[in-house]
């Protein structure tokens, strides 16, 4: 019964919602109530995976890293 109503509301929004909008919208449109860690489990056991590209977590990792490699306009003299 879960994995149906899960994989209607995944299709019928054309396969671009996670987890935690598949729960907002079954608590809002259908009244039932699910863990949203259910509902990822489901998910992933069924190979529904949402169409939008996942953030690389390693271009944020560079990115503050360049910080510190910076050279300081000011020289300061301690």
């Amino acid at each position: 019964m879960d994995i149906e109503l899960i994989k209607n509301i995944f299709l019928s929004k054309k396969e671009k919602v996670g987890a935690l909008q598949i729960k907002m919208v079954m608590e809002n449109d259908y009244s039932a109530v699910m863990n949203h860690k259910k509902i990822r489990r489901l998910l992933a056991k069924y190979h529904l995976f949402a169409k939008i590209r996942r953030a690389n977590p390693y271009r944020k990792m560079a990115k503050a890293g360049c910080e510190s490699r910076v050279p300081s306009e000011c020289n300061p003299a301690f």
